[in-house]
């Protein structure tokens, strides 16, 4: 017993010798000035960790001794042998700076850049690096800082977060600061398991942080566009520098963006040669005076395995008035990881391993066939010292073939598209409460002063004993136009909603849109609409819509009334009844914007639009018959009669022509139409989201295909009616060509089975933009074609339009960096075998939210030379339709 007393005595202690202790140290260079942001790496427990701005460091750690690898770009890394407890209490490591000694490097014949070899097998091999890790476990520290300087008004005025305003005052000018303690564990191809065990955090609580913004950084590098098929053709690369280190040979790789765009990239890459993995990364992108700065460093974690061990991104946000920073942080220390396959292929033959299960599932005889062909292929490519861009690009494709897994391949073939990644985040119950020596003990990184403040302001607002855990709702910042005035006066006068209960609204449009609309036919719309809303369930509703108007010029009433129903969501099933007495468009599918024609109207006599009195009842129904196939079936009646102006007025007191030509009011008698049509439209492989039960479509690699059908029928009675059949054909696409260009066209057309008994209102009119300024996007439309052109027989139409961010301006260096894209438009129209016009032109704008642009058309009549039409310079607004609408 007596001998046993002293070993227990010693065992006792022995936890005390064994505890955790804190590393903390500095790096600088030769001269003694700190090195920023320095990485370091302890390969016994591959934790990495980052300097802070003035180059100190810490970690907590058992006792022992450690191989610590210290690197900052610009100086030579640095490898130590390290015992801890450091003797002096602060490590202080000196990085010699770099000197570049440019080593013999292979140059192809032709001069070619070492760089484009190096990226050539990189971008092959980066599917193998991208699907390589089957399973890691970690502990992972994060901490992000921002901060607040501008805030424009504007913004201020617009911001809301569940409904309520956003006292920016109290944000601006402060630093404020969140950490947060994890253990992760990932499974491939896409499970993560977040546990967090501590979180820390001086936003103002009702900012304070939700689930989503606990969530730690998870993107794959190697899915990036710098290391995917296509990438020399968005960016030019130099080789700069080779160092040997520990027996690795690093290349140093200038990134450079052949475009200004927020999508690419600029910077370096450091890449491993022989295994072709990125050793570092430093990157930079740009968008609309904002900047992020991204470092990730990559380090040996076991074997031949390289995983990033620290994420360093930092953010200048300068932006539509808005300014501010922040910096986001990550080091992670790997406890587990294991691969698929160990080492880098250098054989094609080892590939096969690559997609866990693949070996051992048994394979049809055609299936063996067609993987030995592949396997071939790619012992041909692999054993290649250089490789060509196409065939680096094939490689690249073979290799995501073999090493995809099962999963993934019937996720990215799946029509449905669901959340690939598969993120668990559960959060301890004391998350919120642990104290300061947790975090002296996980803290990767010191606190800046600005950061303890921050953190010394909040504990005095909220002590910690005060905190729950997360704040409930959504945390997303919302830009939203007010939605009106709040008092009952103010909604009677400028418009407003009423919630009536928790399924149903009103909306009243308010006495100041009492006018809505002018024209010489009616004088001025004077009157109001209503808008009952009804939510059947959290996706059906029922929407009724009056509207009533006193026409000034006929002294007469003018009134409508829709009624919506969304009962089909995840089928798209839509019906909906309209019925009123209205003066519409003889070009009503495709005519001009009735917001538009009453502003040119009323302001220098103008008239675009030629307007017949319409007594109608109309009813359609569209719902999906099957995945990207929608049918659509519709009924009509109307009552017909020709309109002519009864007021002349305008602003500037200009002649103003007649409603409809001579002819047309010969060749218009009052009549009646009834109508039945029928439609198909069909998208083969048409992928779709479903999101809270309602589907959305995405996206398909195939055209649209549609037919369509109407029968206008007459009526016993005798009256003067309508009658016709109409068919009507088109394919349709929109093609991405690259990460910032895309093509679309349109090719239809169309034949009256039976014409006649055919009357104005039921011709086959066009679509165009007559005016200077119309709603119509140029896409689909004829820009100089004569107004009302329209067709009674057959028709053929085609549209082609090509989009880039960079077309002509924009390859303008000084352009680049702006927001426009351009666009080239071809149409072309064939009518009733005698007209056949041609249209081309250019066009810089905002996607489809504005465009001008620059036309010209040549015209050719029963097959004489073509007469040029001129040049016309045209703007499109489709901002004027939701106008209209509203």
């Amino acid at each position: 017993m007596r001998l046993l007393k002293p070993v227990i005595l010693c065992l006792s202690f022995f936890p005390v010798l064994l505890k955790a202790q804190l590393l903390q140290g500095v790096v600088q260079n030769e001269k003694g000035e700190a090195v920023p942001n320095a990485s370091i790496f302890i390969s016994e427990i591959a934790r990495g960790i980052v300097a802070n701005d003035k180059g100190q460091f810490q970690t907590d750690i058992k006792q022992g001794v450690y191989t610590c690898e210290f690197r900052s770009l610009g100086y030579e890394s640095k490898t130590m042998r390290i015992e801890v407890p450091v003797a002096q209490g602060v490590l202080v490591v000196t990085l010699a700076d770099k000197v570049y000694q440019l080593s013999e490097v292979l140059v192809s014949p032709d001069d070619e850049d070492p760089a484009y070899r190096i990226m050539r097998k990189v971008i092959a091999y980066a599917p193998f690096h991208r699907n390589r890790i089957s399973e890691y476990q970690s502990r992972t520290y994060t901490k992000g800082t921002y901060r607040i300087d501008k805030i424009p008004g504007v913004i201020k005025q617009m911001s809301k977060m569940n409904g309520k305003k956003i006292d920016f005052d109290a944000l601006t000018g402060k630093t404020f600061v969140m950490e947060s303690d994890n253990e992760i564990t990932f499974k491939a191809p896409n499970s993560y398991d977040q546990r967090v065990k501590a979180v820390k955090s001086s936003i103002p609580k009702e900012f304070d942080v939700g689930e989503e913004n606990l969530k730690v950084v998870n993107s794959n590098i190697y899915d990036e566009n710098i290391f995917k098929p296509g990438a020399f053709r968005y960016y030019k690369f130099k080789w700069e520098d080779v160092e040997t280190n520990g027996g690795r040979t690093i290349n140093k790789i200038k990134v450079m963006p052949r475009y200004k765009n927020a999508d690419l990239y600029s910077g370096y890459l450091y890449i491993l040669e022989n295994t072709w993995n990125v050793f570092e990364a430093d990157l930079t992108s740009n968008e609309m005076g904002s900047t992020i700065h991204n470092r990730i460093t990559f380090h040996e974690v076991k074997p031949s395995v390289y995983l990033p061990t620290t994420y360093d991104m930092n953010v200048n946000v300068n932006t539509m008035g808005v300014k501010g920073s922040g910096r986001y942080f990550v080091s992670i220390a790997y406890r587990s990881v294991k691969v698929k396959q160990e080492k880098t292929p250098s054989s094609a033959r080892e590939i096969p391993l690559l997609a866990e299960g693949k070996a051992s599932r048994p394979i049809s005889e055609k299936r063996k066939k067609a993987d030995d062909k592949l396997m071939k292929d790619m012992e041909k490519l692999t054993e290649k010292e250089k490789l060509s861009t196409r065939e680096a690009y094939q490689l690249s494709q073979m290799m995501q073939s073999v090493s995809e897994s099962d999963e993934e391949k019937i996720h990215r073939k799946s029509l449905e598209i669901k959340k690939f990644e598969n993120i668990a985040i559960k959060i301890d119950t004391l998350a919120f409460k642990v104290d300061s020596l947790h975090w002296a003990k996980v803290r990767a990184m010191p606190l800046e002063k600005s950061e303890a403040r921050s953190y010394a302001v909040a504990d005095s607002i909220n002590p910690p004993d005060s905190i729950h855990g997360l704040s409930k709702g959504s945390r997303t910042i919302i830009l939203e136009l007010d939605e009106g005035p709040k008092s009952a006066w103010g909604k009677l006068l400028l418009g407003g909603g009423y919630k009536l209960d928790e399924k149903s609204w009103l909306r009243f449009g308010g006495i100041v849109r009492a006018p809505n609309e002018y024209n010489f036919v009616d004088g001025f719309y004077l009157g109001q609409s209503l808008q009952y809303h009804l939510n059947l369930d959290s996706n059906r509703y029922l929407r009724i819509k009056p509207d009533m108007r006193y026409v000034t010029a006929r002294h007469a009433l003018r009134w409508k009334t829709d009624l919506q129903w969304h009962y089909e969501p995840i089928r798209q099933g839509y019906a909906s009844l309209s019925f009123g007495h209205i003066a519409e468009d003889v070009n009503r599918l495709y005519g001009m914007n009735r917001f538009l024609n009453a502003i040119t109207a009323l302001t220098y006599g103008g008239k675009s639009i030629r307007f017949y009195d319409r007594a109608f009842i109309h009813a359609e129904n569209r719902i999906d018959v099957a995945n990207g196939l929608k049918l659509t079936t519709s009924f009509l009646h109307e009552k017909r009669k020709a309109l002519q102006n009864k007021t002349t007025y305008n602003l500037l007191d200009k002649t103003v022509g007649t409603n409809l030509p001579d002819e047309w009011v010969s060749a218009f008698p009052n009549h009646r139409a009834s109508k039945l049509g029928v439609g198909l439209s069909y998208t083969p492989f048409y992928r779709y989201r479903i999101d809270k039960g309602q589907k959305s479509y995405d996206s398909s690699a195939y055209p649209t295909f549609a037919i369509q059908y109407q029968k206008g029928f007459g009526l016993p009675d005798n009256t003067v009616t309508s009658q016709f059949d109409l068919l009507e054909a088109s394919v349709s696409q929109s093609l991405k060509t690259s990460i910032f260009s895309r093509f679309s066209y349109f090719v239809g057309g169309g034949k009256f089975l039976d014409n006649t008994s055919l009357q104005l209102p039921d011709y086959r009119y066009f679509r165009q933009n007559p005016i200077l300024v119309g709603d119509k996007s140029f896409d689909h439309s004829f820009n100089m074609l004569s107004e009302y052109s329209y067709s009674k027989d057959y028709w053929a139409e085609a549209h082609a339009n090509y989009k880039s961010g960079y077309l002509l301006l924009k390859r303008l260096p000084f352009l680049q960096g702006k927001v426009f894209d351009e666009a080239l438009h071809l149409h072309y129209l064939h009518s009733d075998g005698k007209i056949d016009y041609f249209e081309g032109g250019y066009s810089i704008g905002l996607g489809s939210v504005g465009r001008i642009g620059v036309f010209a058309a040549f015209e050719r009549v029963d097959y004489q030379e073509a007469d040029f039409k001129g040049v016309s310079v045209k703007i499109s607004l489709p901002l004027f339709s939701i106008l209209e609408m509203k």
